[in-house]
């Protein structure tokens, strides 16, 4: 199966209060994030990350990346793959690029760090990270109309890789206002 995530700022306190994660600390989110990784992803699977892998201040980002399941394909800003490289952390990954592209469920797939300035959609999608859940934030504001434009940020889409389908539910329910694992009341 193709899996997607991004933002998951592993070891990085901040992103915690940040974005208001359901967790005490970067130690907690850490471990739930590497729990609901494995209980969803096998071996066999590809798992594409829209980078935010880790925050910056992480030591040694190879205890994090052995313990995850799948392959790893990283779709990664310049200064990103720097980064990593810089801690030896490349050869846990499959495939390293600013941009990938497949097909996923009859669906051509675009892939970026970042949300596209624009998008001609026609039959594909285009599906980022880095926006986590600014909804009203500059950079989501040309795509919050646009089906075809798919976040893949841990903040959308439950804390966890997941499908292309997982991804559209969850991209609807993220533009009603809604997170997964939230309820509304009499809504």
């Amino acid at each position: 199966m193709i899996f997607y995530i991004a933002d998951t700022y592993f070891g990085d306190e901040r992103a915690v209060v940040r974005y208001a994660r359901p967790y005490a600390d970067a130690a907690e989110a850490e471990e739930m994030l590497t729990e609901m990784w494995n209980c969803t992803v096998s071996a066999n699977d590809e798992v594409y990350i829209l980078g935010g892998m880790f925050g910056r201040r992480v030591g040694d980002p190879g205890r994090t990346l052995d313990a995850l399941e799948g392959r790893k394909i990283l779709v990664a800003g310049g200064a990103e793959i720097a980064w990593m490289k810089r801690r030896g952390a490349l050869r846990y990954f499959d495939c390293i690029a600013q941009c990938a592209e497949t097909a996923d469920r009859g669906a051509e797939v675009v892939m970026r760090r970042r949300p596209p300035v624009a998008w001609k959609r026609g039959d594909g999608f285009a599906v980022h990270g880095t926006t986590h859940t600014d909804v009203g934030g500059r950079l989501l504001a040309y795509a919050r109309d646009d089906r075809g434009v798919l976040n893949a940020s841990v903040d959308v889409n439950g804390y966890r890789p997941v499908t292309f389908e997982e991804m559209l539910v969850n991209n609807e329910l993220f533009r009603e206002g809604l997170r997964i694992g939230e309820c509304r009341v009499g809504a």
